[in-house]
């Protein structure tokens, strides 16, 4: 059965349990995978531009990281340095 919509399936269920007066124990489909929100950093008055702590931590990089700089179209590219 594909029903995209929650409520439609929450109304067909009530109705299943009423008429066969049975309760039904239904995996929860409303959960769906994480969605990555884009990262937001902006520029200051001093023209520099900060990244969180909190940003860089969530991403795996850690204090000491280095990084190589690209602009290009309007875009700033970092590329975490590999140190060998």
């Amino acid at each position: 059965m594909s029903i995209k919509n929650s409520a439609t399936f929450n109304n067909l269920l009530l109705k299943l349990i009423e008429a066969d007066k049975k309760y039904y124990a239904v995996k929860d489909g409303t959960k769906r995978a994480a969605v990555k929100k884009a990262l937001k950093a902006t520029i200051g008055k001093n023209k520099t531009l900060t990244l969180s702590s909190k940003m860089l931590k969530n991403n795996g990089f850690k204090p000491g990281d280095g990084f190589n700089i690209r602009i290009v179209k309007n875009k700033i590219i970092l590329t975490l340095t590999e140190d060998l």
